[in-house]
């Protein structure tokens, strides 16, 4: 008797042993299935990488993350998102020029997002709005074929890696709202030869921020020449010299066209602040989208329109002064809203746009 019990004992314990096993084969399947989904959703995510985008007026199409929905606030992101990036990637999200508006399907975009622009071998130019006020990491990283790239005074941050690697730049322009500079943010961009910085708070950056930039002078305020040469990582450049003073200028423009300050400040279809040179000439290149033409060009209430040759225009400017200026595609003489109309509201938009309102 004692005998067939313990035979059925070990027979319980070996079917036991046996449902346990089994068990754990279900468990372990389900957590592989679930580990599976898990990975396809994450991967799904990662392929898409915008909330929404739009084409500009000059056919170019730029892709948005929405940031904050009650605020209306986006970033510019990359039309796909991809997990790994190399200096040897070349992606065609964006090609050639783009320029950013400030204000697109109701958002406003404060924000170039990580690895926006990546490894975009075919891009030569991005034209920043005011309205932005930090660059992500990575935003621009190893664009070999950018040339142009511009920092509005709005900026404040410019994050790690930035624009690392980016040969084909020459110049480089760093407002006075800068307040944090990333590690590498600049490294490795071995074509700069003049980096303006117009920051009177001289700060520490990143490590390694300027690192290969061996052909760059750095052009700093006056009296903080000393100051920069004794600050990691700006100390890096060798060559550091003084500017003449500036102060800051308003300007607004619409949509057909951009506009550069001496070289370094591009605006379009936006308000803000640009750095002028006290008690010196200042150029002003005025560059019209395709199809479209400089109409007119007022300074301090001042039509200087007649000034401009081949639209370019030398001029002083005083503390404080104010700039507008309209592109057109050669419609109504004065339909300066381009409605198709010359009314009231072209004044007050006039009026408006010259007082910085």
């Amino acid at each position: 008797m004692a005998k067939i019990q313990s035979n059925q004992t070990k027979s319980n314990r070996n079917e036991i042993k046996q449902i346990g096993s089994e068990l754990k084969n279900r468990i372990f399947r389900t957590y592989l299935k679930s580990i599976f989904i898990l990975v396809t959703i994450s991967v799904a995510t990662n392929l898409l990488a915008y909330d929404f985008n739009a084409e500009n007026a000059d056919g170019v199409t730029i892709y948005y993350n929405i940031l904050n929905e009650s605020d209306k606030t986006c970033e510019v992101t990359a039309k796909e998102m991809r997990t790994v990036y190399s200096t040897g990637d070349n992606f065609d999200d964006y090609v050639g020029d783009v320029v950013i508006p400030s204000i697109v399907n109701g958002y406003r975009v404060t924000q170039i997002g990580r690895f926006a622009f990546a490894c975009c071998g075919g891009l030569t130019s991005v034209t920043i709005p005011y309205s932005v006020t930090n660059i992500a990491n990575n935003a621009f990283y190893c664009c070999q074929n950018l040339s142009s790239l511009n920092f509005p005074e709005s900026i404040r941050t410019i994050g790690n890696h930035a624009v690392y690697k980016c040969p084909n730049l020459t110049s480089l322009v760093i407002p006075s709202s800068v307040t944090s500079i990333g590690e590498w943010t600049f490294m490795e961009c071995t074509g700069l030869i003049s980096i303006t910085s117009y920051i009177t708070k001289v700060f520490k950056t990143g490590g390694f921020a300027f690192n290969g930039c061996t052909k760059a002078t750095l052009y700093v305020p006056q009296g903080l020449a000393e100051s920069y040469r004794s600050t990691s990582d700006w100390s890096r450049i060798k060559a550091i010299e003084e500017i003449p003073n500036v102060f800051s200028v308003a300007l607004a423009c619409n949509d057909m066209g951009k506009v550069q300050v001496n070289d370094n400040t591009a605006f379009t279809n936006d308000l803000g602040q640009v750095r002028a040179f006290d008690g010196a000439d200042n150029t002003i290149v005025f560059t019209p989208n395709a199809e479209c033409s400089l109409k007119q060009v007022i300074i301090d209430g001042v039509d200087v329109t007649k000034s401009v040759v081949d639209n370019q225009l030398t001029t002083q400017f005083n503390p404080h002064s104010k700039m507008f200026v309209i592109f057109s595609t050669g419609g109504v003489e004065g339909d300066i809203n381009h409605d198709g109309f010359v009314d009231i509201s072209d004044v007050v938009m006039l009026f408006n746009m010259i007082l910085g309102n």
